[in-house]
């Protein structure tokens, strides 16, 4: 089973860090500690950025190997007992 969070997960998780550090750098404006927030919702929308493209190449790839009847990348390796017919 995949653990791994989908993109579209970790959109929604950067999209979120970068709205809280936003407000956390408007609620403290005029006082020092701005920067560190700004810089924090600056990193979370790069983030978010990025993750958007890499939305965009995968969607872009499902299509591609769809039009081609690719199914996915070719297994490397042995051939499973399943892959074997009678007889061979």
């Amino acid at each position: 089973m995949n653990e791994e969070p989908t993109t579209q997960e970790l959109r929604v998780r950067q999209e979120e860090r970068e709205r809280a550090a936003r407000e956390n750098a408007e609620r403290l404006r005029g006082e020092n500690d701005t920067a560190q927030f700004d810089r924090r919702a600056d990193k979370a929308a790069y983030l978010r950025k990025k993750l958007e493209e890499r939305a965009k190449a995968e969607r872009e790839k499902a299509g591609a190997q769809a039009e081609d009847g690719d199914d996915g990348p070719e297994r490397e390796g042995p051939p499973e007992e399943a892959d074997i017919a009678p007889g061979d």
